[in-house]
This record gives C-alpha cells, structure tokens and sequence, in this order.
C-alpha cells in the first residue's frame, strides 16, 4: 500500500490591471484636448497597459454645438485618435437604475447606443446609473448588452458604483462596484467584486479623492479581484472629479504595468515506491528564462518519504491531500 501526496502552488505573479478613464473633457476646447492627448501619451509610454477611455458628449452621444440631438465631430476626431493609440472608447449613457421609476427606457438607451455607433465609431458603451436590486432590471441590461454585441460593439460595462448582487453578473461584460471617495482596501475589494461572483475581468472600481497614486503592492493586491481601475486625486461632488486626469496619471499607469509573472506548478511526491522526484519551480524573469529547481534528492524508504514530507508540509502550513492508492 502507498500514498499519493499532491501539492498546488499557487501563481506568485500579480494580473494585468488595466486603466479605466472617464474622460469627461471637452476636446472642443485646448484644456480638453491636452487631457485627451495626455492619456494616449500614456498609452504610448506603457503599451501594455489596457485602457478604456469613456467619453460623455453630452451625458449621452449629442451635442455639438449646444444641443444634445447632434453629433460633435470633435468627438469623433479623437476617438479615432485614442483607438489609433490602442484605447477601447465607449460611449457614456446614464439609464437612471433601468426597470426602476423614472428609468430610461429600453427603446432610448438602444437609439442612444447606434447614435454612438454611427457618429463616433466607438467600441462600445458605458451605462452609469446601473441598477443593483435583485429582480427588477437584470433583464434590462442584458438586454441592452444583447442588442449592443447584435450592432458590433465589443464591450458593455455596468456601473452601479457600489456593491451589487449575483443576480446583476454577466448582465453587462464588466461591473464597476466601487465609485466612491477614498482607496478601497483589498478585504473590500476582494468583497465587492469576486466574493459576490464572477471572475476578476467582470469587475472594476473607481476612486476619487485619493492624494497620492496606489502603489504596485495596492494594485498586485486586488488584482486577483479586478481587472480595471482608476484612482483620482480630483475631489468629488459637488465638484467634478472628472473634468480632468489625475496629476499623477502617468505614475498611476506605470504602476499598472507588470514587470513579471509566474506560472503556477504542481509537485507532486509518490510514496508508492522508493523513488521519489519532484519537478522545479518554473517562474519567468524578464528575460524568459526559467529558474528554480530542487537539487537532487538522496534515498529513502517510502515511509521515510512520507514523514519526510508531511512534516515539512506542516511546519509551512502548506495544504495538502493524502490519497490511500
């Protein structure tokens, strides 16, 4: 009789974390357009950050000039720009909580979606003001995210801007559960985000008021959570927190650019015989070579092995599975 001793080690790496903008400047004017051209600097000087720029005519795809039933072909000029740089661009709509009284209608949201479509070329849309009571509007945005993927938009998100229920995932591409003042902390996160379902790239926050930009270790922190961010050091209302970038944007994206990952390896330890091996540890440096490795092993007998390496195992509260063969 042996045992099959069978240990995960989880990936070390953090995840990709992209950058999501609500890029709320007029381009019609200088000060408007040296924020939209500020973000695809920052695109260019980190290309393999994802951004997502939102941009919001008129709180909705009008005007120009003045009126909110016309395209503002500023507007067009520089989403082509930001999707040349790379930059997903969605089309702002507010619902006001969709199925709930005084909601947009269905007919409206989806006229405003091919107004989008058809003035700007945009990638898809951003739909504020996200219901998030269970049983009311669920139909309503996966509605709307149905008749957006039907006209070639590849991206719908959701923002409730606050926690929202199971029921709400997989109604839109990506939720954003987090518009508040203030960094979350990561135990908030991780609640607001995958401890309600879904996988980290359904889910996104944004914070304003935030003095200084989060640190790497904030951002490897969360991001096995989410999978977009924004922080501002912009206050919010009654002020607009998204008149313009933050002052620290370019070290806000810096900080979202990965420096190195590692894969995750199973080590696998049979006592069923007297020889025992173990595969290395492979983890990828910048360079891509592979490092790690366990020297050679000596000879022992199968139930030396095993208390061997149960004991070690506990000593490093390392979860394991003992299988009887």
């Amino acid at each position: 009789m042996g045992f099959a001793l069978t240990v995960s080690f989880a990936a070390t790496g953090a995840n990709q974390v992209g950058y999501i903008v609500p890029l709320y400047s007029n381009p019609n004017i200088s000060t408007g357009q040296a924020v939209f051209n500020g973000l695809i600097q920052a695109k260019q000087a980190n290309p393999s950050v994802p951004m997502i720029a939102i941009i919001n005519p008129y709180n909705g795809p009008g005007t120009g000039p003045g009126t909110s039933t016309d395209p503002n072909s500023d507007y067009a000029t520089y989403t082509t720009s930001l999707q040349a740089a790379g930059i997903t661009v969605l089309g702002y709509i507010y619902t006001q909580y969709g199925n709930a009284p005084g909601g947009v209608s269905i007919a409206t949201a989806e006229s405003q979606m091919q107004q989008y479509k058809t003035w700007y070329g945009v990638n898809g849309i951003f739909l504020d003001e996200m219901d998030n009571v269970a049983g009311r509007s669920e139909s309503y945005y996966s509605t709307l995210t149905q008749y957006g993927h039907s006209i070639g938009f590849s991206l719908i998100v959701g923002n409730p801007g606050t926690s929202t229920v199971t029921s709400y995932i997989g109604t839109v591409d990506i939720i954003i559960s987090y518009e508040n003042p203030g960094l979350p902390s990561p135990t908030t996160v991780a609640s607001i985000t995958t401890g309600t379902g879904g996988v980290r790239t359904q889910w996104g926050i944004i914070a304003y008021g935030v003095s200084n930009s989060p640190l790497t270790s904030y951002i490897s922190s969360v991001s096995s959570d989410l999978a977009w961010i924004y922080v501002t050091n912009l206050a919010g209302p009654p002020n607009n927190p998204y008149g313009t970038t933050p002052s620290y944007q370019s070290t806000e994206v810096a900080n979202l650019v990965l420096s190195s990952t590692s894969t995750t390896t199973q080590h696998t330890s049979t006592t069923a015989s007297t020889s025992t091996t173990a595969s290395s540890v492979a983890s990828t440096n910048s360079s891509g070579i592979l490092s790690g490795g366990f020297p050679k092993l000596p000879s022992f007998s199968t139930q030396q092995w095993y208390f061997i390496v149960v004991g070690i195992l506990s000593a490093l509260s390392v979860p394991y599975v003992l299988r009887e063969d």
